[in-house]
């Protein structure tokens, strides 16, 4: 029996054959520094430690997308990162290569294990929090962490806490960004347009219901005007599906 081709990557941006890659990989690398650059806006007291670190999300889902062949795009963004933040090149190498590994070893699991980037399917979205939000960013939090704690002689203590920082930010990088983009990627345009504004007004509605709780003092109002968010909960979960996660 003939095996069927495996489909090529998309062309994303409309590239002429010949240029693709390097054109590919060079907007990956600067979306990889951009988004770095505002993940260190709100760095912890280590440099080049964030709270949340969109750059996972956007190197995850630019390789299950458009394919491994754009890894060293995201060395290239976070050697780009280092001179910026003035970050030591080595650490810097290092917390690259993890990155790297990061991307590539979740999306290589989930390819194997048939995930599509579908989250209305309760199985798909078990794999890609337990391989890409769980797993991946092990790899990066080793990797940048150790080298840190190696060019600056940390004790295990201090070690410990920058790994969990390390971790934390890119988890939340990857369940934020890297699923919104999954999802974005999957859903018509027709449908991703009145999604958005449904969306928008969601969020309106919710700002304003915490803002007026947060302004009431008087308990038990100030919990109860919370209450009326779970209508617009369940009301994103029944019409927004996957979208209601972002």
């Amino acid at each position: 029996m003939l095996k069927k081709p495996r489909p090529k990557p998309p062309n994303a941006f409309g590239f002429p054959t010949a240029l693709r890659p390097w054109a590919e990989a060079a907007v990956l690398a600067t979306l990889y520094f951009l988004a770095g650059v505002v993940g260190l806006s709100v760095q912890t007291a280590y440099q080049g430690v964030s709270p949340i670190w969109p750059a996972s999300g956007i190197a995850f889902a630019s390789l299950f997308l458009f394919g491994l062949r754009l890894w060293p795009a995201i060395i290239l963004g976070m050697l780009g990162l280092a001179w910026y933040a003035d970050i030591p090149f080595s650490v810097a190498l290092f917390a690259g290569l993890g990155s790297v590994l990061e991307a590539v070893i979740p999306v290589v699991i989930l390819r194997r294990l048939g995930f599509n980037g579908d989250f209305n399917r309760l199985n798909h979205t078990l794999l890609f929090v337990a391989f890409a939000v769980i797993l991946g960013p092990v790899f990066s939090a080793t990797a940048g962490a150790g080298a840190l704690a190696l060019h600056q002689t940390l004790d295990i203590e201090v070690f410990i806490r920058l790994w969990a920082f390390w971790w934390l930010g890119n988890s939340i990088g990857i369940l934020m960004l890297g699923s919104a983009i999954l999802i974005w990627s999957r859903t018509p345009d027709k449908a991703v347009g009145n999604k958005v504004l449904t969306g928008l007004l969601l969020v309106c509605f919710t700002l304003i219901a915490s803002y007026n709780s947060l302004s009431i003092n008087t308990f038990p109002f100030s919990t109860l005007i919370l209450f009326f968010l779970f209508p617009l909960i369940i009301y994103a979960a029944m019409n927004l599906g996957a979208f209601a996660i972002i």
